[in-house]
């Protein structure tokens, strides 16, 4: 699909760019990031104001947005394809690989070196 391709968003059917689309808390469908911020965060988004005719006029979610967001993240990883992404914790956890689609997804953990040489010592 090219980016250009306009799709009518499910909530508000005003037709956007592709890539403002963003899947509903559900994830069955797909809603413009306007209707994704009233959903998701209860914040009114900006996007509808605009001219999407082209990609080039649809606004792309502020850096604010995004920092907020990394607070309230948590990280995953398939142990499938080793797959690594990040999900809000609102959406819960992950049932299948956004990748894979395998059900081999498991929450990410930073361990440092010594406490990997330590679990394997009680190991052995």
């Amino acid at each position: 699909m090219d980016e250009s391709t306009l799709i009518t968003c499910k909530k508000c059917k005003v037709k956007v760019p592709i890539k403002v689309m963003k899947y509903d808390m559900s994830g069955s469908e797909l809603i413009c990031f306007d209707c994704y911020e009233r959903q998701v965060k209860g914040i009114k988004g900006t996007m509808q104001t605009h001219d999407f005719s082209s990609p080039e006029n649809a606004m792309v979610r502020p850096s604010e947005v995004r920092k907020k967001e990394t607070r309230d993240t948590l990280r995953y990883y398939c142990t499938a394809c080793k797959f690594r992404f990040s999900r809000g914790k609102e959406f819960g956890y992950p049932k299948n690989c956004p990748y894979c689609s395998k059900d081999a997804v498991e929450v990410w953990q930073d361990v440092d070196a010594a406490t990997l040489l330590k679990e394997t010592e009680e190991l052995f």
